[in-house]
């Protein structure tokens, strides 16, 4: 039920839509399916692990915003994956672990690990941390203000696909 939820939040993000799109109802529905499960367990994960609390339409927006919901994208400063991770940026820190240039499950528990850092290193409202996951120091940021604009229109798809 919280995957189909999510799905539904990921596809409003990835189609800008201001209304609630059944997941059946567009082509990227697919990939919205298949991201919400792994974004579902990273969240899991990174609260086992450290007791952070990672929010899973944030975490779902960084995707939509860094990769488009596509496990095999490649950036252009060589970013890997759904969560578009760096590989000399902090995953050389906290994600060693990982296989995260192969597995998308991965790849996305890392970029939860990045965020619950992030929070905590900046602290306050997430438009304060948001752009130091793309690699600048905390603060409002450009990046950080499209992240803000995809979880405002994934959160109420998210809270409209209730039961």
């Amino acid at each position: 039920m919280l995957a189909k939820m999510l799905a539904t939040a990921i596809l409003a993000m990835m189609t800008w839509s201001p209304k609630v799109t059944h997941t059946s109802e567009c082509k990227h529905a697919r990939r919205a399916r298949s991201v919400a499960p792994l974004v579902l367990r990273a969240v899991e994960v990174v609260r086992e692990e450290s007791r952070s609390e990672v929010d899973p339409i944030v975490l779902s927006a960084v995707i939509v915003n860094e990769s488009g919901a596509r496990p095999g994208v490649m950036g252009q400063d060589e970013e890997v994956g759904l969560a578009q991770i760096h590989p000399k940026g902090m995953a050389t820190i906290h994600c060693t672990d990982l296989d995260w240039r192969r597995s998308p499950q991965a790849n996305v528990i890392c970029g939860a690990r990045l965020l619950a850092v992030a929070e905590k290193r900046c602290g306050g409202e997430p438009g304060r941390w948001l752009g130091s996951y793309n690699g600048r120091d905390c603060g409002a940021s450009e990046y950080g203000d499209r992240i803000l604009k995809l979880i405002e229109r994934g959160r109420p798809a998210f809270l409209a696909s209730q039961p």
